[in-house]
């Protein structure tokens, strides 16, 4: 530091180098590093026709596998093309790890836009940061909800059940058939009234 001492720059240009020198050497001394892994939302579909995200989940760690707690978690969106927006209109949002490590991505509403897409995520913690990319798709063609798959199967039990009877049917009339004697078909039975005659007084 004594070459500042005697510089001819100013003052405060030489306090502002100074610091900015020791945080750089700080950060240059301070061991280990940071590992991002995805929890949960990598290759998740977004609704885009009703709106409905699937906001991912990150976990931070550091070399020795240990969670980072309280680390700046920071989700971003591609400005352009498939992607999505959060509440507040922006691409951008920031989360922090919890004591686990993990950090949740905030909700959002994924556009209009089909395809894939990339979500940047990084890390801060004590100078120290770390990277990744979590790919998701935009779709307009929509998801079945569980009510509506539940009665689309329920529909479909009972045709089979339907068809199942008419088959067995088929099969009781050909097995009688084959034993010598053909078992007649069931006959209906019709109710119809009997003939009302109208005359005049005997």
């Amino acid at each position: 530091m004594q070459l500042f001492r005697h510089s001819v720059l100013p003052r405060a240009v030489r306090v502002l180098f100074a610091w900015q020198l020791t945080g750089l050497l700080a950060f240059c001394q301070s061991p280990g590093f940071l590992k991002l892994a995805a929890v949960e939302g990598e290759g998740a579909f977004n609704d885009a026709q009703r709106k409905i995200g699937h906001p991912p989940s990150v976990r931070l760690v550091d070399e020795s596998d240990n969670p980072i707690k309280g680390a700046q978690v920071t989700f971003t969106f591609p400005m352009v093309g498939p992607g999505a927006t959060f509440p507040d209109g922006r691409t951008t949002a920031i989360s922090f790890t919890d004591e686990k490590g993990i950090a949740r991505c905030p909700a959002y509403r994924p556009n209009s836009t089909e395809g894939r897409f990339n979500i940047q995520v990084g890390a801060l913690y004590q100078a120290k940061t770390a990277r990744m990319v979590i790919s998701q798709s935009n779709t307009l063609a929509g998801g079945t909800t569980i009510g509506q798959a539940n009665k689309g199967k329920g529909k479909l039990w009972i045709l089979v059940l339907v068809a199942g009877g008419a088959a067995g049917g088929i099969l009781a009339a050909r097995s009688g058939s084959h034993n010598g004697a053909a078992t007649p078909a069931a006959i209906p039975t019709v109710l119809s009234p009997g003939t009302i005659t109208v005359g005049g007084p005997k």
